[in-house]
């Protein structure tokens, strides 16, 4: 036999397939080849009966899965995970007929076993809306290779009309309207084509409740496009003459073949309304935190002012941002209308410098309020009551150089006009930022004021309120502004008031947008910082931030004073908000741009101690002698003695009415600060380690530790191995002295009475007032300069915190 070429025509498919075999154009004849499986190879998946790959918004869809060999052929079974995740779609997987099925990605996803079979498969269902655009199918199995396909979302059937605006701005009285027609799935409608040939629109005539559309007339037709944008063009709704209110926009749809089959109309999809604010109606006032009754407050307690505007439809007018000025008013009674203007001329003179210190202002503040002291007895008091003025601070402007050094003075008047022996509230160097301060917004100087006393307890309010000079009702007070001596000054100097600052007085703490303080009774435009509203860290504010002058507190923000109105106080969206408190039991008024809105009443908080109205302090700079009974503390002569004045006070001192307190008196022997051997000082509270801020008891008098502190100031500042210490120490003459001046010695309690065990009591009337008397008969302490001491008398009510004060006799 012959060899030749022959040719095998075959199937790629599964089964028996016969095969002709033919050789050099010879026929053969066939023969049969079996057609195996192969291994799987790859994932196979496709939507059902989806056309020209499109598939409605609204439509589900179903799509299946098969896994292939590498010929294509079918597997009929297989036991791993297939997964199918949709992408760039908002529709979802809705139901499948998987083995061990789990949905997740938020519909997105489903993973499980196809269903065993002649061909293994599984059917999954999409459905849901989604936007205009193409979606993705993407399937895999293990290593398999993936399969994919994407379908193009289609608009679904014409819905509704929707008519909207771009920015429904409330204060724009112009609002862009745009008009387009939906599908169920809210997209705009495009690509829209006619049965009979060319594309599709529709048209629609819109009507507004009030004002006009494109400047026309209150309706106007509209059609929009339904091959590219699917919308109208836009109509500019013309509101200006409307003034406030809800206003509304319909359609009406004309019929359009194209879309809607016998004439059928389009509702709209949703009504159109937009709200248009008006011009500011009114502004109302609120106080809070609301109570049962929202007038009563207690003293300290955070305030907070709530302003806002609405137009005449009772909407919140949310659009300009405007201000106001608010004012608090307490009951205050001020007239500074005295005032005398001396500027210092000296320009074009030869000689330069001044001898001696020179007023440049002089301005008068009185308490014009009716004097009343609710029955108590007139005396030297060092702590502020309710109606007082407490002036801390001095307000100017001036000329001169920063580097000057100017001093305020009060007039005494033991001579006529300014005197040198005036009482000096302190000099300061303008430029030295020692309790002196520039506002540089307003090119204010403000000085402040030394303090009154020098006790000082660790508490930030009663430090602040032993500041100051306490003018009384029915009291004037001249302060001068005065040019110190000895500085080179060759031209002009001049000084003008501005203002003064107060404690006892309601004030602003808090507030929104930008608003700035201004610090003043009598009208003055002159804004400065707030006042005490001190912190150590020179946080950045407004203005720049004083740091605080009591070391001792890093941060007292809660406890300024006399900030009273608030200028350009800001309105946010309608709103405007601002806080205050008050230390001081009294009714505040409340003025918003000089119109009384409403008045609030604080009332004392409930008693928390007694407080010995007029008391003092030893002081270190004055020591009283007989001819000299002004100095602090008051002293008496022999037989005479102090009349003193308890008041049951809140925290704040404010009086409150608690009757029947009994009210224990002690006294005791102080040590005295300093004695004098010779030219010798011996400073006893040093030796002692007794500061202000110790315990009140340390002061009172001990002989053993008088004598142990004496004998070691002698030996240090003397000599240890002097013989004339040695000598001073042991002399009969210095124990005798000692004993004679300190043994035994004590004051006695007038008007009080006895208890059961022996003490001194007092009891306090309905006004929660008492009064006694304390008076010494010994003399011998008086006017002696090297033994200078006094008595500490304390205060103890029963269930309230004690106060102690000290006297001379």
């Amino acid at each position: 036999m012959g060899t030749a070429d022959t040719y095998l025509h075959t199937s790629a498919t599964m089964g028996d397939h016969v095969v002709e075999v033919e050789a050099e154009g010879i026929d053969c004849g066939t023969t049969t080849v079996k057609g195996t499986l192969g291994q799987a190879d790859a994932v196979e998946c496709f939507a059902v009966e989806v056309g020209d790959n499109e598939v409605k918004a609204d439509e589900c869809f179903d799509v299946e899965v098969y896994i292939t060999d590498k010929n294509g052929n079918r597997l009929p079974k297989w036991e791993s995970f297939v997964e199918i995740t949709l992408s760039d779609t908002e529709k979802y997987i809705d139901s499948t007929d998987l083995r061990e099925e789990i949905i997740f990605n938020n519909g997105h996803s489903v993973k499980g076993k196809l269903n065993n079979n002649a061909e293994a498969k599984a059917i999954i269902t999409v459905c849901g809306c989604d936007d205009l655009g193409e979606l993705d199918v993407v399937c895999r199995s293990d290593t398999l290779e993936d399969d994919d396909f994407a379908l193009d979302v289609i608009n679904s059937d014409p819905d509704c009309i929707d008519v909207a605006v771009d920015e429904n701005d409330p204060c724009n009285p112009y609002r862009t309207v745009r008009t387009s027609v939906l599908d169920t799935c809210g997209n705009k409608l495009i690509d829209q084509e006619c049965a009979e040939g060319g594309w599709a629109s529709s048209c629609m005539e819109l009507s507004a409740s009030c004002g006009t559309l494109n400047e026309l007339d209150s309706t106007e037709k509209v059609c929009a496009d339904l091959r590219n944008t699917g919308e109208a063009d836009p109509a500019i709704w013309d509101l200006s003459e409307c003034g406030c209110g809800t206003f509304s926009i319909t359609v009406d749809d004309e019929p359009d073949c194209c879309l809607l089959e016998n004439g059928q109309t389009l509702p709209i999809c949703e009504p159109l309304e937009v709200n248009l604010v008006g011009p500011v109606d009114r502004t109302d006032f609120t106080v809070q935190p609301e109570a049962s009754n929202q007038e009563d407050f207690y003293v300290s307690e955070r305030t907070e002012i709530i302003l806002e505007q609405y137009d005449e439809c009772d909407q919140l007018y949310v659009c300009e941002d405007g201000t106001v000025d608010i004012k608090l008013e307490g009951e205050d009674c001020v007239d500074t209308s005295i005032q005398v203007d001396s500027p210092l001329e000296l320009e074009g003179k030869e000689i330069c410098g001044i001898e001696k210190d020179t007023p440049l202002y002089k301005v008068v503040i009185e308490n014009c309020a009716e004097p009343d002291k609710d029955g108590l007895m007139p005396a030297w008091t060092d702590l502020p009551e309710k109606d007082d003025i407490v002036v801390d601070k001095l307000a100017f402007k001036y000329s001169g150089d920063s580097s000057d050094t100017i001093c305020i003075y009060e007039e005494t008047e033991e001579v006529v006009g300014f005197d040198s022996t005036d009482k000096s509230w302190g000099c300061r160097q303008l430029n030295s930022g020692d309790r002196v301060f520039y506002d540089s917004v307003h090119d204010v100087y403000l000085i402040e004021l030394n303090n009154r006393i020098g006790k000082r307890k660790l508490n930030e309010y009663d430090i602040q309120r032993m500041g100051g000079a306490i003018i009384r009702p029915g009291d004037t007070k001249d302060f001068y502004f005065v040019l110190q001596s000895g500085q080179t000054i060759c031209e002009t100097k001049d000084i003008d008031y501005e203002y003064y600052q107060d404690y006892n007085s309601p004030d602003f703490i808090e507030w929104d947008n930008g608003a700035h303080v201004r610090d003043t009774i009598e009208g003055s435009e002159g804004y400065t910082r707030r006042n005490d509203d001190y912190d150590a860290d020179d946080a950045p504010g407004p203005y720049d931030v004083v740091p605080d002058p009591y070391h001792w507190y890093a941060v007292t923000p809660d406890y300024g004073f006399g900030d009273r109105v608030l200028h350009n106080l800001g309105f946010v969206k309608g709103v405007a908000r601002a806080v205050f408190r008050d230390l001081v039991s009294e009714n505040v008024k409340i003025y918003v741009d000089s119109v009384e809105q409403g008045s609030v009443n604080f009332n004392p908080q409930p008693a928390t101690q007694v407080v010995a109205i007029n008391h003092g302090d030893l002081s270190e700079e004055e020591i009283c002698d007989s001819n000299n009974k002004d100095c602090r503390p008051a002293m008496a002569c022999e037989g005479e003695g102090y009349d003193i004045n308890l008041q049951i006070t809140d925290g704040f001192q404010n009086h409150v009415g608690l009757d029947n307190t009994k009210i224990q008196l002690e006294s005791c022997l102080m040590y005295p600060r300093i004695v004098e051997v010779g030219e010798v000082e011996l400073e006893i509270w040093n030796r002692l380690k007794i500061r202000e801020s110790s315990n009140p008891k340390d002061v009172c008098f001990d002989m053993d530790k008088f004598e142990k502190a004496v004998e070691m100031e002698v030996k240090q500042k003397l000599g240890w191995n002097s013989l004339f210490t040695q000598l001073l120490l042991e002399s009969d003459e210095f124990q005798k002295l000692v004993n004679d001046l300190y043994k035994s010695k004590d004051v006695k309690f007038v008007d009080a009475a006895t208890d059961e065990y022996g003490h001194d009591v007092v009891y306090t009337d309905s006004n929660g007032q008492a009064t006694f008397r304390v008076e010494s008969d010994d003399s011998s302490l008086f006017g002696i300069r090297s033994y200078n001491t006094g008595f500490r008398i304390f205060t103890i009510p029963v269930g309230l915190d004690a106060d102690f004060f000290d006297v001379i006799f």
